[in-house]
């Protein structure tokens, strides 16, 4: 992945697909030890709110 000038980072499709990410999930990016960790929470059912 990469950042753009924006700050902005794409999810590729695959993961976004098998984590059930859609548009305007939350995700959140947590510094750890070893680097970054990127979560999201998904809402069953809201798939297109």
């Amino acid at each position: 992945m990469k950042l753009t000038s924006k700050g902005q980072v794409t999810i590729p499709r695959a993961l976004r697909q098998q984590f059930g990410l859609h548009p305007n999930a939350e995700v959140t990016f947590e510094a750890i030890r070893r680097g970054w960790l990127i979560s999201g929470r998904v809402r069953r059912g809201a798939a297109n709110s």
